[in-house]
């Protein structure tokens, strides 16, 4: 997938990307990371007050802490990127459909983010046999606007 993304043409035109560090199930799209150093990469903080939400700190590797759920995030002494600067976002998610929807753990943090108004393009990331025709959601679940699995590459999910 990591392959596939690097020769999207969006990508190497994206200044600032945010991305995520994997929870169980999640695709890793840590080697990305590696194979852009040009680009500006965030990654979030879970903040649970005063409502649930994401803050993106700039990718320090040597500056992660655990966080109680099980993935590594950054320190919270490392600078904010605030998202009207992304200029693409990396969505996990444990299944998603062709149409962009997508199942997470629940919390609706990235939800939260995708309904920011003036957000960057959206990509998630899943595995083909996760890819799904239909999942229940919700009036307020945002879709992302592409969709990368091992085995079709890129692909719009806008319309579809």
């Amino acid at each position: 997938m990591c392959r596939h993304i690097k020769a999207w043409p969006v990508f190497p035109a994206s200044g600032v990307v945010f991305t995520y560090l994997p929870m169980r199930g999640e695709v890793d799209l840590r080697p990305l990371i590696a194979t852009a150093p040009h680009l500006r990469w965030a990654i979030p903080r879970v903040v649970d007050s005063p409502l649930p939400h994401l803050v993106f700190h700039e990718y320090d590797p040597d500056h992660l802490v655990l966080h109680r759920y099980g993935m590594l995030e950054p320190d919270a002494a490392l600078p904010v990127v605030e998202s009207e600067h992304a200029d693409l976002i990396l969505v996990p998610g444990l299944a998603f459909t062709r149409r962009g929807f997508r199942l997470g753990y629940g919390g609706g943090y990235y939800d939260r983010l995708l309904s920011e108004p003036g957000h960057a393009l959206t990509l998630g990331a899943c595995f083909q046999a996760l890819l799904l025709e239909e999942l229940t959601h919700e009036p307020h679940d945002v879709p992302v606007d592409f969709l990368v699995t091992e085995e079709l590459g890129v692909s719009d999910t806008r319309g579809v």
